[in-house]
C-alpha cells in the first residue's frame, strides 16, 4: 500500500486504523485479553506504527500484504507488551479515533462461540471488513448517483442465486420488466466486484496480489 509523502502517514494511518482496526481487536480477545486490555493494545499498536513510520517501508523492505503485516506485528506487539508489562496509559491516545470497541465487543462474542483459533476468527473478520468497506462505497456510488432505490430492492440479492429470487416480481417492484431486473441486478453485483477489488487493492502492492487476495478472500469466507 503506498502512501505518499511522509506528511500523510497520520491521514493514511487514520484511514488503515478506521478500516481494520476490528480484525486485530478481535484477534486480541480470542487471545485471551480483556476487554480494556484488548482496547488499550488495539489502540497502543497503531500509535507504534505512527510513532515508527512503518508505513513508508510497506511494499519496499518485504512487509507483504496489508492483512498479514497487521497481523504479525499485533503478534510481536503483544509479545513486547509481555515482556515489558506495560500497558497505554487510558486516555492517553495520540489518534483521537472514535472506535466502536462496544460494537466491535458484541462480534467478538458470537466469533469465540465457534471455537476457532484466534488468527482464523482474525482472517474471517478481515474478510467481513473488506466485505462491509465494499458495501459502504456500493451504497455511496448508488446513492450518489440517484439509484439508492434499485440499491434498497436489490441488495437483498447481492450475493444469491439468481434462481432463489422472483425476478419478475423485483422487476415489478422497480417498475422495469423481468429482463431489465437482472440487468440491473448484473450491474450491481458488477460494481460491488468492483468496490470489493478497489478495497483490496488498498492493502497490497500489485495487482497479481489483488487476485490473490481475492481467491484468499473466498477459501476464508467458504471455510
Amino acid at each position: 500500500m503506498k502512501l505518499g509523502e511522509p506528511q500523510t502517514r497520520e491521514t493514511a494511518l487514520r484511514e488503515i486504523c478506521q478500516r481494520y482496526w476490528r480484525p486485530l481487536y478481535s484477534y486480541c480477545r480470542c487471545r485471551g485479553l480483556g476487554v480494556e486490555d484488548a482496547e488499550d493494545a488495539t489502540q497502543g499498536f497503531f500509535e507504534q506504527l505512527l510513532r515508527l513510520e512503518v508505513f513508508e517501508r510497506m511494499g519496499t523492505g518485504g512487509q507483504g500484504r496489508m492483512r498479514s503485516f497487521l497481523l504479525t506485528g499485533m503478534q510481536n506487539w503483544l509479545a513486547k507488551q509481555h515482556r515489558h508489562r506495560t500497558a497505554l496509559k487510558r486516555g492517553g491516545a495520540v489518534l483521537d479515533l472514535p472506535l466502536d470497541f462496544a460494537g466491535a465487543e458484541a462480534a467478538v462474542a458470537l466469533q469465540v462461540e465457534d471455537g476457532k483459533t484466534p488468527e482464523v476468527l482474525y482472517e474471517r473478520r478481515w474478510a467481513e471488513t473488506l466485505l462491509l468497506e465494499a458495501r459502504r462505497q456500493l451504497k455511496a456510488d448508488y446513492e450518489t448517483a440517484g439509484k439508492a432505490e434499485i440499491l434498497r430492492v436489490l441488495s437483498p440479492h447481492l450475493a444469491g442465486d439468481e434462481a432463489a429470487a422472483s425476478m419478475a416480481e423485483i422487476g415489478a417492484e422497480l417498475g422495469v420488466t423481468e429482463g431489465h431486473a437482472r440487468v440491473l441486478l448484473h450491474r450491481l453485483r458488477k460494481h460491488y466486484r468492483a468496490a470489493l477489488r478497489e478495497e483490496i487493492a488498498r492493502t497490497v502492492e500489485t495487482e497479481d496480489e489483488v487476485e490473490e487476495e481475492m481467491r484468499h478472500l473466498r477459501r476464508v469466507l467458504l471455510g
